[in-house]
């Protein structure tokens, strides 16, 4: 345990530091379950801060700060802050969202269907329901996957415990004979 201790120390402390969050972060959204888990929720929550404020009439650069804000994950933060250096620039969403491979397409088009239509808000809440939607389905499928080995090691579990108190039961019993 000592042994560890050292290494988790310096894992830890450079994990701390600014510039490396940016890199675990990336890192974390390229896990093969918990990357598009972690992806979807973060979409669910951004899209779904920016389309209530929007529909709440606050002004959509403070909308974004807000949104930037809760985020979480310094890759989606730095979208965020490029939608909102195009915003204040007189751009709008959809480009910014369009040339970044952590947004999925559907996204990309939707929102820049909606800035068109004027229907923004409502177009964000629906893709955050989307996501939320798919993220419980995620949830529920993994831990269906993991029910049977939960099963197993209680299996497991109570037999040793079984073997644990019936073993000397028996050693004494042959010891009496």
């Amino acid at each position: 345990a000592v042994g560890l201790a050292g290494p988790a120390w310096l894992i830890r402390r450079w994990a701390k530091a600014p510039g490396n969050r940016m890199t675990i972060d990336s890192w974390s959204l390229r896990l093969p379950v918990i990357g598009p888990l972690m992806r979807s929720l973060i979409l669910a929550r951004v899209l779904r801060t920016l389309g209530e404020m929007l529909g709440s009439n606050v002004p959509i650069l403070q909308a974004l700060d807000l949104a930037q804000a809760t985020a979480g994950n310094a890759v989606y933060a730095k979208i965020i802050g490029a939608m909102r250096a195009q915003v204040s620039a007189g751009h709008g969403l959809a480009p910014t969202l369009a040339r970044s491979p952590d947004i999925p397409d559907m996204v990309s088009h939707l929102v820049a269907t909606a800035e068109k239509t004027g229907s923004l808000p409502e177009a964000l809440g629906f893709v955050a329901d989307y996501y939320a939607t798919e993220v419980d389905n995620t949830l529920h499928n993994l831990l269906a996957m993991l029910e049977p080995a939960f099963v197993a090691f209680l299996g497991g579990l109570v037999g040793t415990i079984a073997v644990a108190i019936l073993l000397p039961i028996f050693q004494i019993g042959g010891a009496i004979e």
